[in-house]
Order: structure tokens, then sequence, then C-alpha cells
């Protein structure tokens, strides 16, 4: 099987999420995808406008029902200690033994992976598959990436899925539900009742 893996804070969880993770299960012709609510992600420890992760994994939750090859995944929020993919990607190995793992990132994710926790190793562990963002053209250049080969990043660029962009961010649903705001076109239904119901993001 082809099993997609879709991390973030999902702080929320949005219709550009959605799009993307629809777009590489197309592209791929994965079986599934993953929706993975970082548990305590290392670069945001400290911030205060992170939600409990139990909300964020709802919403995921909330958000993959009624989508076939969507499945909301626990593994970081269960497991304690600083989120880092390459302890993930290992976890999900053992569970999906013989299964093909993709790594699905945004294109602005991709400057930033040579930073991540033992990055190198993510690209044995999974296919790296970048998906265009608003503003990032991701080209996984050699001098970016010291020590992969160039032949896996060959396959990172052949990988790569272009997608209609969709410029929805986190930030701005966050400031809007904070003020009283409509970010309904940027959520799915049930998630927006969750966030309102949940008086999540008031000041």
């Amino acid at each position: 099987m082809k099993i997609g893996i879709f991390g973030g804070t999902f702080n929320p969880i949005h219709l550009g999420h959605l799009a993307a993770c629809e777009a590489v299960h197309s592209g791929h012709e994965l079986d599934s995808v993953l929706l993975l609510p970082s548990g305590t992600p290392p670069h945001k420890q400290d911030d205060n406008q992170l939600l409990p992760a139990h909300h964020r994994l709802e919403m995921a939750r909330i958000a993959a029902e009624g989508i076939e090859f969507l499945e909301p995944c626990a593994v970081e929020v269960e497991r304690p200690g600083p989120s880092y993919m390459v302890d993930t990607l290992e976890i999900l190995g053992e569970r999906h033994r013989g299964d093909e793992l993709f790594l699905i990132v945004g294109g602005d994710t991709v400057g930033e992976l040579s930073t991540w926790y033992c990055w190198q190793r993510l690209f044995a562990l999974a296919r790296v598959v970048s998906v265009n963002r608003p503003g990032f053209n991701p080209g996984f250049e050699a001098e970016s990436f010291p020590g992969i080969s160039e032949e896996v990043l060959q396959q990172c660029r052949a990988d790569r899925i272009e997608m209609e962009e969709v410029d929805i961010s986190s930030t701005r649903i966050r400031e809007l539900a904070g003020a009283g705001g409509d970010y309904s076109s940027w959520v799915p239904p049930a998630v927006g009742d969750y966030i309102a119901s949940q008086g999540l993001f008031s000041s």
C-alpha cells in the first residue's frame, strides 16, 4: 500500500490542508493519507496560541469524516516529549511494514527541512512529496540538502505535486475567530462548529 503522511499543528485544520491531501492522494494514487497533528512541536513549544493537542486531533478527526482516504493519526499526540517527524516515521514504518510511505510537505516547509532533527534520515524513511504554496516554488537543490544523493533529490522533484493554490492561513482564521469574524469559507463546516462550540481562539 501507498500511505501519505501529512503532519502539522493544524491550529486549526482548514480546507487548504485538505486540498493538499487530495492533490497528493490523486497524483500519487495513494491508498490513504494520515492526518497527523503534532503533539509538542519543537519549534512552537512557547507558542501560547497553540491549542491543546486533543482539540487539534479532534478537529482532524472531524475534517476526515466522510472522506474515505483520510484517517486521523494520534501518534504524536500520544507520544510524550517533543514531536520529531523522524521518530514518527520510524514508528509508522514499523506499523506499516511493507508499505511505501510518502511524507507530504508544503512548499514553504521544503526550505526548512534541513533544520529538522535528523533531517537526512527523513529521505530514507519516506518519499518526500512537496505541494506548492503561494509564493514558494521548491526545487530540492543539491546545495540545500548536503548528504542527500542526486538520485533521491531527482525523485523529490519528480514527486512534486502542482495544485491550484489555496491561500488560506491558520493565523488569519485564529484572528477572525478571536474577533468574531467570518472564516466559514476556510474550514469544513463541522470544524467551524467545533471551534465555535468550544470557544477556541477566543480572546
